[in-house]
């Protein structure tokens, strides 16, 4: 069974070069590539990719969005993330979202390859040397990978209800603010809490800051 990798980089020689090394892996096929977040949107439903290989030389804000996008729209799709001197905050961010693997310059091509199979696996890769935020990081993946995975299974209505808990509304104002009843509102933050695996409110308002659900 082939491996479907999609590659995402704004830089021509780069694309290349990664796609001759996947390809000479026999249960690896290169399935499309992308400068941008908008070429990847555009034909990702026609790809079907099983990885994307993203490349952190890309504006951090657009490799954040388009990691949050992938894992609201495409939790089945594994990312690998290609970092050479990206800042902390966005890996960590790639990784709250759903990033599976992180690889740095100082990776060889046989760990690419071990990276793409394990997270095409379900599990997570993460090669990063030990002079940067080991620990952290890795604290971060564990802690954040059942919430990140059970976070697809809200639904729009319970995320509103989520994110005016966060903004401090009562039942009765979440409930005028929605339309709905204080009972309704009681239902939805039932669903929330078991879908998350959660306790209480706060946990749920905690949860809502750590996912940019809301701003703070």
């Amino acid at each position: 069974m082939h491996i479907k990798i999609f590659i995402v980089d704004d830089y021509n020689i780069f694309r290349s070069g990664l796609k001759l090394i996947l390809e000479k892996h026999k249960n690896f096929k290169v399935v499309g590539e992308a400068l941008n977040s908008n070429e990847l949107f555009n034909v990702l439903d026609k790809v079907q990719p099983n990885v994307i290989v993203l490349n952190l030389t890309l504006p951090h804000k657009h490799i954040i969005s388009i990691t949050k996008k992938l894992f609201k729209k495409y939790p089945e799709i594994a990312v690998v993330l290609l970092t050479f001197g990206a800042v902390e905050y966005v890996i960590l961010e790639c990784i709250i979202n759903g990033a599976r693997g992180i690889l740095w310059k100082e990776s060889s091509p046989e760990q690419l390859v071990e990276a793409i199979v394990t997270v095409a696996s379900g599990e997570r890769y993460l090669d990063i040397p030990e002079s940067k935020m080991v620990s952290k990081v890795i604290q971060h993946a564990h802690s954040h990978h059942y919430d990140d995975h059970n976070f697809t299974e809200i639904s729009d209505r319970e995320e509103e209800v989520l994110k005016l808990f966060t903004k401090g509304y009562s039942y009765k104002q979440i409930g005028i603010e929605l339309n709905i009843s204080p009972r309704t509102v009681e239902s939805h933050k039932n669903n929330i809490l078991s879908k998350l695996n959660l306790q209480s409110v706060t946990e749920m308002i905690k949860y809502a800051i750590r996912h940019n659900l809301v701003e703070i």
